[in-house]
């Protein structure tokens, strides 16, 4: 997740939401397993990792509650694992508090990023 883009119908991270849909898709059409069948990882940096945010770090940035916590959380209960950009998080002053629990953190998420594709695994931003 790399971009504040937000749904205009639900107001969530147009991310998040694919990375449900994708999730959504693999498992209830075509009866596969996450974790078996397909792996999938959200990697969080720039103006997306915001999204990774609980809601106290994202209402103290923000002025409002974080839209996407829940989907986040939901994504991570169905074993999607999430990485937050730790370069993000010092260019904004945001400290592993801040995050999201569950989330865990990368150096830097361009890297991760690069290493997750060289793992086979495709980046996808909408």
């Amino acid at each position: 997740m790399n971009n504040s883009d937000l749904n205009p119908r639900n107001g969530r991270s147009q991310q998040t939401l694919n990375v449900n849909n994708i999730y959504n898709d693999y498992t209830s059409n075509y009866d596969m397993v996450s974790g078996k069948d397909f792996k999938a990882v959200i990697v969080g940096y720039g103006a997306g990792a915001r999204w990774l945010l609980n809601d106290a770090a994202y209402t103290a940035t923000y002025g409002v509650a974080n839209p996407s916590d829940d989907m986040i959380s939901a994504l991570m209960a169905k074993g999607i694992k999430v990485y937050m950009c730790q370069n993000t998080m010092r260019g904004s002053g945001w400290v592993s508090s801040d995050l999201i629990p569950g989330v865990e953190m990368v150096p830097a998420g361009v890297t991760a990023v690069i290493d997750f594709q060289n793992r086979d695994y495709t980046y996808i931003v909408p």
